[in-house]
């Protein structure tokens, strides 16, 4: 989008290979306010290397001194936004219990974390079976299941890695068999 923005540059001169520094210079000032706007840890690595790293001539060398050092070493960078968590459409838990969540499920910070909340099953609309929490969850991989209890602030849950793939299919066999 910068790119289209900045005069010289855009369908006429879209190929990179043939810029000269007056058009890289021309596209940093298009792109400077914004910028420091990117929350440029939210991105892949393979989207750094192949989307990012081409254009780093016009990212202030500090903000890409810290993104390089965080894609190469892990570093969390200082002085670039944090990630943003996804909203959520969650009738349990709020933003900030979110947030140590994934930080138990990660054990590392945040800034790695690229997990998603989707609401896939809530038995309030769903009902509360096993039936149906099994035909919801099943293929769902890295799944978290909370339950609260009702009249109560109590909440239990757990965490599943591999998810709910082939958990019914491997328990029905152990249950038949009996």
């Amino acid at each position: 989008m910068g790119i289209e923005q900045t005069p010289g540059l855009g369908r006429l001169n879209c190929d990179r290979n043939k810029w000269n520094n007056e058009d890289y210079e021309a596209l940093k000032e298009t792109l400077d306010e914004f910028i420091p706007l990117i929350r440029f840890t939210n991105i892949i690595t393979d989207d750094f290397n192949d989307k990012i790293e081409p254009y780093k001539d016009i990212i202030p060398n500090q903000i890409y001194k810290e993104i390089e050092e965080f894609y190469n070493k892990g570093t969390i960078p200082k002085i670039i936004l944090p990630p943003r968590i996804e909203k959520f459409d969650s009738k349990i838990i709020k933003p900030k219990l979110a947030k140590i969540i994934l930080k138990w499920i990660n054990k590392e910070d945040l800034w790695i974390s690229r997990y998603k909340f989707n609401t896939i099953y809530r038995g309030s609309i769903d009902g509360i079976n096993n039936k149906s929490f099994k035909n919801k969850c099943k293929g769902q991989v890295e799944s978290l299941v909370l339950i609260k209890v009702n009249y109560s602030n109590k909440i239990f849950g757990g965490y599943r890695s591999i998810g709910f793939n082939s958990i019914e299919d491997s328990l029905l066999r152990i249950y038949n068999d009996n």
